[in-house]
């Protein structure tokens, strides 16, 4: 139970933190900004450097992930203490995989982008000061990241990284989402589902 309770409060304050900075979206009006071929769609190699792997806390403390990417963010993997997600862009393949039984399903290109969009910065410094945000520096995971804070009603959030990485994410001065460590290598591994796993 307190699996399921940690990850709807999780869902539900990363949406509450995306909507308050919605009105910064991508000024060329995309509706997908991770489809290529939607109107103001991107590249499906969202990240600036070829790979990475980041340790995140989320929720002050309440868990932690550990996003790995390689080819730019074509390949790509999430994992937290009970699930792993990858997404293989070259493949045109994305899994769910859940740690307690080592089960393994297919999930849609859809899903898997899904997961790695949380990580990409894809709002524009244009969009923000079009919205009033401020915009600092800030270091963190040893990183300078350009961090742009502003107030929507009650809520003060703040939303930076580094290279089009997502490197923190706060809500009233609370950390939703904050790089803990940072290390420009990934697995050779990371990206394959383990020969341990069965499919659902």
């Amino acid at each position: 139970m307190k699996k399921v309770v940690k990850f709807q409060m999780l869902a539900a304050i990363l949406g509450i933190a995306l909507m308050s900075i919605a009105g910064c979206e991508k000024d060329n009006g995309g509706n997908d900004p991770d489809d290529p071929n939607a109107p103001g769609g991107t590249s499906s190699a969202p990240f600036k450097i070829k790979q990475a792997t980041i340790v995140y806390d989320m929720l002050e403390g309440l868990s932690q992930e550990t996003v790995t990417f390689d080819e730019n963010g074509k390949l790509f993997r999430l994992e937290d203490s009970y699930h792993i997600y990858i997404l293989d862009e070259n493949a045109k393949k994305a899994y769910s995989l859940e740690k307690s039984t080592k089960t393994y399903k297919e999930e849609t290109l859809a899903f898997g982008r899904g997961k790695r969009q949380t990580y990409v910065m894809t709002i524009t410094e244009t969009g923000y000061a079009a919205a009033g945000y401020k915009k600092t520096t800030e270091t963190v995971a040893g990183k300078s990241c350009t961090v742009y804070s502003g107030t929507s009603g009650s809520t003060t959030a703040s939303y930076g990284g580094w290279n089009e990485i997502v490197f923190l994410i706060t809500l009233n001065g609370a950390n939703v989402i904050r790089a803990l460590s940072f290390s420009e290598t990934a697995a050779a591994n990371s990206f394959n589902i383990p020969a341990d796993y069965t499919k659902k």
